[in-house]
């Protein structure tokens, strides 16, 4: 197979209110990391640790920044066209 998956790296929880979400996971005892904001992308995301891996909780802080990610969402979607509200459902 040309594209096989060795492993997954981490699971990702889309969250519509990441500090809800953050704060929900800290009440049930686990460590969250501080939040990180990917600017271009227009989300954040935290972290919740675990042992030897983490789930990563993420969620839009800039809906605004949504248009600049349309080339990237047509990457991932095999260069099939999409409008970025398309987009913002797909990722």
């Amino acid at each position: 197979m040309a594209h096989s998956i060795d492993g997954i790296d981490h699971p990702v929880v889309a969250v519509r209110d990441l500090a809800a979400a953050r704060e929900r996971a800290r009440k049930l005892g686990f460590t969250t990391t501080p939040r990180r904001r990917f600017a271009s992308w227009g989300n954040a995301n935290f972290a919740v640790m675990l042992r030897h891996t983490y789930i990563e909780l993420l969620g839009i802080v800039d809906p605004n920044a949504l248009p600049r990610c349309r080339d990237i969402a047509r990457w991932h979607s095999d260069e099939r066209p999409m409008s970025d509200l398309e987009a913002s459902r797909r990722y």
